[in-house]
């Protein structure tokens, strides 16, 4: 649960900051060509973290079948030899 809080959560005031201060640089920019390399690198970034989130899901989806299994095995029971007298003697676990 901590990753998801992770992955939607809100960056630092400072974070903030330089992501406002990006944009108002940007709004104030009238010559569309030096937008280019912004949009390119913005690209690029945006592609990297797209398939660094997708590899950690997948990563997290796995281990969590992995844990599930652990837990199952775990779980499963080993009867006793009381409890294997009682269900050949009565018939009942």
């Amino acid at each position: 649960m901590d990753i998801i809080k992770a992955l939607t959560s809100t960056y630092s005031l400072e974070g903030e900051f330089e992501v406002q201060k990006s944009i108002q640089f940007i709004e104030k920019l009238e010559d569309i060509e030096l937008l280019k390399p912004y949009a390119i690198k913005l690209l690029k970034t945006n592609a990297r973290q797209a398939n660094f989130v997708t590899s950690a899901i997948d990563l997290i989806a796995h281990q969590q079948a992995y844990v599930i299994r652990l837990e199952s095995k775990v779980r499963k029971k080993k009867a006793t030899f009381w409890d294997r007298l009682k269900f050949v003697i009565f018939n009942k676990k």
